[in-house]
């Protein structure tokens, strides 16, 4: 287990470097983003949540992950395989809107399950041990979804519209664009609550802070290019595979 911790801070360590941190600084929407993600530390602080509301917010922001990648695949433009196989067998040189739409139905009904299975373990476990329920009080489940509606809906707009980030996004990779990154963060936060279960409720401060540098990091990977950051993250996909193995990813990515 120690082990597994070290490993762990020294991939997050790789990830967030100093020119990880100034760039996005000056990055609107990674600022929003930050901002967004601190609601729940305040929530910890100040208005006494417990992890079981923290793992509880967290879960909601897959549903507004998942609305705003829909709309990601309707836009995409960016060259495909289908688009150029249509392309081959004179049909254009995208599989066209079609296409996206058909994609993005399929992406809403397979993300839907995931979501929904997801939402159905925690539900036994943690949903009836929240704050919000207990106390029938759900403006902060409310206030944290409509300022994650507010942060991705910027980013798509700055973004992925604004700098037309959607001419080179084909729609397969845009699909598959959410798991990976909800995976790692949901990961981190689910065992944070649990261990935060025998410690004080602050202790899933600490893991909260983990989730912002995950996320801040998948971020500026997806929007920008922080030299020596690509590789830090690769790391961190690999961590929850190679953790067991005796696989150090930190050699690894030397070779990459």
């Amino acid at each position: 287990m120690l082990n597994f911790f070290k490993r762990l801070s020294s991939i997050l360590l790789r990830i967030f470097s100093f020119d990880l941190l100034f760039k996005a600084f000056t990055f609107p929407s990674a600022i929003l983003l930050i901002l967004v993600n601190l609601l729940p530390i305040y929530g910890v602080i100040f208005l006494n949540w417990n992890p079981f509301d923290v793992i509880l917010l967290y879960w909601t922001e897959n549903i507004i992950i998942g609305m705003f990648n829909f709309l990601r695949m309707l836009f995409a433009q960016g060259k495909s395989p289908f688009g150029m196989l249509s392309s081959s067998l004179g049909g254009g040189t995208s599989g066209g809107f079609a296409m996206n739409l058909g994609l993005g139905i399929f992406f809403l009904f397979h993300y839907g399950m995931f979501t929904f299975v997801h939402g159905t373990f925690l539900g036994f476990l943690v949903f009836p041990r929240t704050t919000f329920f207990l106390e029938g009080d759900l403006s902060g489940i409310g206030i944290f979804m409509l300022a994650l509606t507010i942060s991705h809906g910027f980013s798509f707009l700055y973004n992925y519209i604004g700098k037309k980030e959607y001419l080179e996004r084909n729609v397969q990779q845009q699909m598959m664009a959410p798991y990976g990154r909800i995976t790692v963060i949901h990961l981190t936060i689910i065992l944070g609550g649990f261990v935060s279960t025998f410690l004080p409720n602050y202790a899933i401060i600490i893991f909260v802070i983990i989730k912002i540098i995950v996320d801040l990091g998948a971020h500026m990977k997806a929007h920008t290019n922080v030299p020596g950051y690509a590789t830090g993250w690769q790391q961190l996909s690999k961590f929850n595979v190679n953790h067991n193995t005796g696989v150090d990813p930190l050699k690894e990515g030397h070779g990459m």
